[in-house]
């Protein structure tokens, strides 16, 4: 009898347990929300604690038109142990700055960036905290992951130009966004997207929840607001910032983050592998940033990480040393956008003197260039 108690007992906790776990961003199937959208299915969840924050997303639909939604709730707050006012106000803010940075980015019609449509909140069933926030984007042919697993699985199956033609339109989008001040600070390879167009193919990127716009904020002040020094995704995060090496110039610190994360995309899709799981598997274990006696040592562990850098680069180049001038081109944009030392990423301003620019227009020529040779190769 005993036995049977507990049975029932631990059953009825199951279900009581997936009943409070249903979150209200879950509960949006066959609802109407904003100007009109069906949401019609909910995706598939694709992501996980190492790829990125936790949201709910849907396929919506209006006058014949689908659409991509993402939803995110107040569930943590409720949840966590924490002030829930603070919680509340820090998902709001991000959901916020998502939607401001977006619609942003379309009105100044950023051909690479995925186009908003629109955003708002809606009021689900739920008991607890119903509000959700959302934002509707353009639906694409593909969405990352799925894109990167069929880079991943055999990069030999997929043509150089593909591979560079993904490669320069994602520069194009960081190059339109840095112009106007705007950083993305999570390039990965599940942010890209693909849309098919004229017979052919367009990358674009998507996911704002950690972009970041220049505003009159300190540096300081930024940063007070993330969880950690890095703003995007732990396993492709700047080297430096994984060691907590912040410097002082928003510049260096918020489009050289951008400029590492495009040097590490380039290097996925010729590798197989991010720049900083290069980095890592490179590295001898005392010199690991997950060392703790190493926190805030960047400075002086720098020429060993030089080094490594090197040997990193080598790596690349045997990679790519099928074609020469394929080979120049990803070795020399790596270098440039993925060194170790954040005031030495970009371009050199002058010859001869150890002056940089964080410009990605002579990356977006060098990718541009390359692509049109391989074209039909």
């Amino acid at each position: 009898m005993m036995f049977i108690f507990l049975i029932k007992t631990l059953f009825m906790n199951e279900n009581y347990n997936n009943q409070i776990a249903t979150r209200p961003a879950q509960m949006l199937l066959n609802e109407t929300v904003g100007t009109g959208w069906k949401v019609v299915s909910q995706n598939p969840v694709k992501s996980s604690n190492i790829d990125g924050k936790y949201s709910v997303c849907y396929t919506v639909e209006k006058d014949g038109q689908k659409a991509f939604l993402k939803a995110v709730d107040l569930y943590d707050a409720t949840t966590k142990v924490c002030d829930k006012f603070e919680e509340l106000e820090k998902i709001t803010r991000r959901a916020n700055n998502e939607k401001g940075i977006a619609q942003l980015c379309s009105e100044f019609g950023m051909k690479n960036v995925v186009r908003y449509i629109e955003s708002g909140e809606f009021k689900t069933k739920a008991l607890d905290d119903p509000t959700i926030h959302y934002i509707i984007y353009e639906k694409a042919e593909k969405y990352g992951l799925a894109i990167s697993d069929s880079f991943g699985g055999n990069l030999n199956e997929i043509s150089i130009y593909q591979r560079l033609t993904l490669l320069h339109n994602i520069t194009n989008a960081l190059r339109a966004m840095h112009e106007k001040n705007i950083t993305h600070q999570d390039v990965k390879p599940s942010n890209v997207l693909q849309f098919l167009k004229d017979g052919g193919e367009v990358f674009k990127i998507g996911d704002f929840d950690c972009a970041v716009k220049k505003s009159h904020l300190s540096l300081d002040d930024e940063l007070n607001y993330q969880d950690d020094k890095h703003a995007g995704t732990y396993r492709y995060a700047p080297i430096e910032l994984l060691y907590e090496y912040v410097v002082t110039d928003w510049d260096i610190v918020r489009k050289g983050a951008d400029f590492y994360l495009l040097g590490s995309l380039i290097c996925h899709y010729f590798t197989g592998r991010s720049m900083t799981e290069l980095f890592y598997s490179t590295l001898g274990r005392s010199f690991l940033w997950e060392r703790t006696d190493n926190k805030g040592k960047y400075e002086v562990l720098l020429p060993r990480i030089e080094e490594a850098f090197e040997i990193c680069i080598d790596k690349i180049a045997k990679g790519t040393s099928f074609h020469p001038k394929l080979q120049e081109v990803i070795c020399h944009s790596v270098r440039v956008l993925c060194h170790p030392n954040p005031y030495n990423r970009g371009e050199l301003k002058w010859y001869g003197k150890e002056q940089f620019t964080l410009t990605l227009l002579p990356t977006l020529s060098k990718l541009g260039h390359l692509k049109d040779y391989f074209k039909g190769i």
